[in-house]
Parts: structure tokens; sequence; C-alpha cells
């Protein structure tokens, strides 16, 4: 599972509400978006990488139809647990993120 990004106040005397506001402060919170972005994006290319050339089975009833990292499937998982059960959730998620079928 990839790394998060969280930053220690323990010691300085904050709490869960300080660090909530600290967040607000739209510098450190742009920083923590970036830093976060470019860390999905090099995660997932490694994990896509491995699918590049993909070719179905033959005779296989199945078919792959895209590739989510473990951190976006869960995050979606906690937005709604039922979520990747949906055909039109999954079709939308293809549809939004090109990058989930690196072989297309």
């Amino acid at each position: 599972m990839a790394d998060i990004l969280i930053p220690k106040f323990g010691g300085r005397g904050r709490d869960g509400a300080s660090a909530a506001r600290a967040f607000r402060d739209p510098k450190l919170y742009a920083n923590y978006i970036a830093a976060e972005k470019a860390k999905y994006r090099g995660d997932a290319q490694k994990i896509f990488s491995r699918y590049k050339n993909y070719q179905r089975r033959a005779g296989s009833e199945l078919e792959q139809e895209c590739v989510v990292p473990a951190r976006t499937y869960f995050r979606w998982m906690q937005v709604d647990p039922h979520f990747w059960e949906d055909d039109a959730n999954v079709k939308k998620f293809i549809k939004d993120n090109p990058e989930a079928r690196p072989w297309k």
C-alpha cells in the first residue's frame, strides 16, 4: 500500500483540531496535495507498466477491464462499500481514468 504523508504534530502541543486548522493553510495544503499526486503517479505507473502488453488467455471466460491501485480501490470502498460491485460505477471509473486501461 502506498505511503500517506501525515505531518508530525506531536511534541508541539497540537491536538487533532489544531492539525485540521493547519491544513486549512492554502500553502501547506497545496504542498500536501502536490506530494500526494506525485507519489500516486509514480506508484500507479509501476503497477500499470506490469500490464502494458496484457493478453487475454485463449479460452478464458473472464476479461480484465482495468487495473486499480490498492489505494484507489480502498478509498472508493470507504465512500461506498458496494462501489466496485456496480457495473455503472466501474464503467464510469474507467471512462474518467483512461490510464487504468494501460494496454488499450
